[in-house]
Parts: structure tokens; sequence; C-alpha cells
């Protein structure tokens, strides 16, 4: 059995409305496990601390080719 991943909104849909298309972008979205989903939306995750993972998470498959 695997780790449920969940999309995240950066950028929550709340502060933009979800008819915006820029929240709905892969920019502004993260996967998480479940787990830190729900933390993110406590604010336990900061929106830096999503952003600073997301581009190491860019950086790294510039690396690796994927």
């Amino acid at each position: 059995t695997g780790v449920r991943i969940e999309r995240h909104h950066i950028r929550l849909k709340g502060m933009g409305g979800s008819r915006d298309d820029k929240i709905h972008s892969d920019d502004n979205r993260i996967d998480l496990c479940v787990f830190c989903h729900g933390r993110a939306h406590l604010g336990k995750i900061s929106r830096e601390e999503l952003l600073s993972a997301k581009q190491e998470d860019r950086e790294w498959g510039e690396r690796v080719k994927v």
C-alpha cells in the first residue's frame, strides 16, 4: 500500500477565487502526502516553505531529467 498524494493550492482558492485560472495552474499547485496537505491547511507549513519545496522539486527534476 502506498501513501495517498493530494494536490494543494499554494495560493488558496479563497485568496483569489476559484474562477481565476492562475489559481489552478501547475505553478500554483504542489503534490503533498495527505498528512502534509492537512498540515498546510492548518498553517503548520507556510506558503514560503511550499514555494521553496516546489522550487527544489523543479530543480531536482531538471537534474535528473524527469
